[in-house]
């Protein structure tokens, strides 16, 4: 699946999905292609540039905001823990789920922070731009989010990455289902 936000990669790498080195790598990728992207959108309309920097809404609190970024992260992440991570029957099913997530989030969070969920997303123009207000609630908040997803995911499934699915007998990468041989 595409590597996108620091976040998810973040999560992926603490349930040991993908290793540390090529976590870093993907994050390192996944900022230089915000900045690019950034880069790009102001050198073609400046305003559309400035607008696109994630802040808190003087109508809202750091905290309220920091918040609204923690849990609609989760949420982001857990479904995708328990879509394309942990892959099952239906998995044509999966950007589907994910992109219900990422409306949802959007839903709830332009209003009062323009709508982060993605480190990366808020570094690239706030690069570009110069603007940090408020630019550590758009890390904070999603790493948190990520962490509590993969240990909720966790207690609720006892899954914490694809290997596990092979060792319950639940499944292999590909998604099939395969009996374990010890458990029969």
């Amino acid at each position: 699946g595409g590597h996108m936000n620091p976040a998810v990669t973040f999560a992926l790498i603490i349930s040991k999905n993908i290793g540390i080195v090529k976590g870093l790598i993907y994050i390192v990728a996944q900022l230089a292609g915000a900045t690019l992207g950034a880069a790009f959108t102001h050198a073609i309309s400046p305003v559309s540039a400035i607008n696109a920097v994630n802040d808190v809404n003087s109508n809202f609190t750091r905290g309220q905001a920091f918040f609204g970024e923690t849990l609609m992260t989760f949420v982001l992440v857990y479904v995708v823990f328990s879509t394309a991570v942990r892959k099952r029957d239906n998995i044509s099913m999966v950007p589907l789920a994910i992109g219900f997530s990422v409306l949802l989030a959007h839903i709830v969070l332009i209003p009062i922070t323009g709508c982060s969920i993605n480190p990366a997303r808020s570094f690239g123009p706030a690069l570009i731009e110069g603007k940090w207000d408020n630019h550590d609630i758009f890390w904070y908040s999603p790493l948190l989010g990520a962490f509590c997803a993969v240990i909720v995911h966790y207690l609720v499934t006892g899954e914490i990455n694809a290997g596990d699915q092979e060792k319950q007998g639940k499944g292999d990468s590909s998604g099939a289902v395969e009996l374990d041989e010890d458990a029969v």
